[in-house]
Parts: C-alpha cells; sequence; structure tokens
C-alpha cells in the first residue's frame, strides 16, 4: 500500500513540474492537480477493501495497554 501511495505522490508531482517548466500557471496546474490527486487517491482508498479504513471523526481512541499479570523487575 505504501508503495501504491507513494507512486501516487510520485507522479503527481512530477506532472506538476513539468506542466509549471512548460510555462503553465502554478495555481491552475495546483487546481488540476487536486483533482487529479482527490481521484487516484479515492481509487487507491476503494482499491484496498478494508485494508486500513479511515476512521469516523470522533471516533479513533488509542487501544488500553493491559495490565502485567506479574510484578516488574526492580
Amino acid at each position: 500500500m505504501a508503495a501504491q501511495i507513494c507512486a501516487a505522490v510520485r507522479t503527481l508531482t512530477r506532472h506538476f513540474a513539468m506542466r509549471q517548466t512548460a510555462g503553465e500557471d502554478a495555481a491552475l496546474i495546483r487546481a488540476d492537480v487536486r483533482e487529479h490527486a482527490e481521484r487516484a487517491f479515492d481509487l487507491l482508498e476503494r482499491g484496498v477493501g478494508g485494508y486500513c479504513p479511515r476512521p469516523e471523526p470522533g471516533t479513533l481512541s488509542l487501544p488500553r495497554v493491559a495490565e502485567r499479570s506479574t510484578p516488574a523487575p526492580r
């Protein structure tokens, strides 16, 4: 999954750089690249199924640490 995310970021960055080098306005490129990024990451999110679902707002909690069954060494 990490490789797919990195590939998407690398591709979007390269796309931006190539267009900027060609002389296009950065604000226009950013708007277009944002649309491409939303599409790419939407496809990635849907393609991985339940691998790492985004938590609903306000539901993120840290796991509880299990209590030790034996005393800690001194």
